[in-house]
């Protein structure tokens, strides 16, 4: 995104999710899977985005022994939510 571009929610939760698809292909390339993910950590520019965020988030992530995860806002770069 441009500076100073605020994005839609469908674009929030299409990027998560997206990323998550990305992350899940990345464990399974080394024969793992959530159950080996102990912890998450979501960096955002905007903790106004975290509702959007979490809701992308609790639909891709198993629901049971789901890892720990810490969500925060950071100056993140250009193109990033």
């Amino acid at each position: 995104l441009a500076r100073g571009a605020s994005p839609s929610t469908a674009s929030i939760q299409a990027s998560l999710a997206d990323i998550l698809r990305k992350f899940e292909g990345s464990l399974a390339g080394r024969g793992l899977g959530w159950r080996q993910c102990l912890y998450v950590h979501l960096y955002l520019r905007d903790m106004q985005h975290f509702a959007t965020v979490n809701a992308a988030y609790v639909r891709r992530v198993p629901h049971v022994n789901p890892p720990a995860r810490c969500c925060v806002e950071a100056p993140l770069a250009d193109g990033a939510l």
